[in-house]
């Protein structure tokens, strides 16, 4: 009896302490999204003091992470001299690149392997859309500014956010989060919101690349609901396993034949709204290194994120992205997870286009970057 009741209050014990790990992580996590959406990702990111809460509030949350890291989380031994490894190589590219934000990446990927990663984004969810809420009331009210553009007689608005890129990749992460939320369990019904939602996304910002490949995986996730073994076999794993790895190939293949003067590419890059003009002048100005380098985001005008990534961060990081998109590819379809692979599809793929999906305010696949199969086996 008494052994008994010794192992069931080591049980609650364990469980009360898995559940204060969580609430601090949610705690930390929404403290890094509030402070960077409202401060980075707002209009309010124009004026001087915005960007010295944003330096001040990023370090805190770095500190926080640190401790929480050390003193919070326990690993195996086997892991912890590649963790160490791993971690001493972002803190060089961070330092190289005075790059805060990527080292708090790293920082909550690696530890929400200790979480409910599903819990965090749901809870994500409702955070995004009081945020989303918030910006466009204080653009309502005139307090930030709607950034207002025409390109091509077409006439697209921010409502509060930097520019209407960021207002198209805001909402669309919020989608793509809830398509995630929700996969096996979504209504027709709720499909045709979902896709009017789109529409009405779509027609203020104009936004094309985020909205386009949240269609594509829309629909990817309408066929799992009904044929979901077919993303179970060899090939659909090999396909998901080199589909970074290509894409990142062809994004700097395409900045090369551009600046051949190709003509091919160059029809392209008018479809790609000039982002392969940006993105080889970068490669020209900057060049290519191992480790990357600061660089002011006025500076770096490039939207396609793999070739943003080699230029911010260095060749190194994007050879490890690629690597971990690749071998967590194919964890998740080992163990039937196709709502993980095709929410880090998304990013993946959006990634040809935008420049945001380093960041994991943005990207919050990242969250599942370092989940093992042991962990994987645990995911609800």
């Amino acid at each position: 009896m008494v052994k008994y009741l010794s192992i069931k209050n080591g049980v609650c014990n364990s469980m009360k302490k898995q559940e204060l790990i969580e609430k601090l992580y949610i705690i930390i996590w929404a403290f890094y999204t509030i402070e960077f959406v409202l401060l980075s990702s707002s209009s309010l990111s124009q004026y001087s003091f915005a960007g010295r809460l944003h330096g001040i509030f990023s370090m805190l949350t770095l500190v926080m992470m640190i401790l929480f890291t050390l003193f919070v989380n326990r690993y195996p031994r086997r892991k912890i001299l590649s963790a160490i490894a791993y971690m001493v190589l972002i803190f060089c590219i961070a330092i190289s690149t005075k790059g805060i934000n990527i080292l708090i990446g790293m920082l909550f990927s690696f530890t929400a392997q200790k979480i409910d990663v599903k819990k965090l984004i749901k809870f994500d969810i409702k955070l995004k859309l009081i945020l989303l809420f918030i910006v466009v009331v204080l653009c309502g009210l005139g307090i930030i500014e709607n950034k207002v553009g025409y390109a091509n007689n077409v006439y697209k608005q921010s409502l509060g956010f930097i520019n209407q890129n960021v207002f198209t990749a805001f909402s669309s992460v919020i989608l793509i989060e809830w398509l995630y939320e929700y996969c096996g369990q979504v209504k027709r019904f709720q499909y045709i919101i979902i896709l009017i939602l789109v529409a009405i996304v779509s027609n203020i910002s104009k936004g094309r690349t985020s909205l386009y490949t949240f269609i594509f995986i829309f629909v990817l996730h309408y066929i799992a609901n009904f044929k979901a073994q077919f993303f179970y076999t060899y090939i659909s794993k090999f396909s998901f396993a080199v589909v970074t790895p290509v894409l990142a190939f062809l994004s700097f293949l395409g900045c090369n034949l551009y600046m051949q003067e190709n003509a091919f590419v160059i029809g392209i890059n008018r479809i790609m709204s000039n982002r392969l003009h940006y993105a080889s002048y970068a490669l020209s100005k900057y060049g290519v290194k191992l480790i990357g380098f600061k660089i002011e985001e006025q500076g770096l005008p490039v939207d396609m994120g793999y070739v943003y990534c080699v230029i911010r961060f260095g060749l190194i990081y994007l050879v490890i992205i690629c690597l971990i998109y690749s071998v967590q590819f194919i964890k998740f379809l080992n163990h039937k997870r196709i709502d993980i692979a095709l929410l880090m599809l998304f990013f993946v793929l959006v990634s040809m286009g935008e420049g945001y999906t380093y960041n994991i305010v943005y990207n919050t696949a990242m969250l599942y970057f370092f989940h093992t199969n042991k962990r994987i086996r645990h995911i609800s």
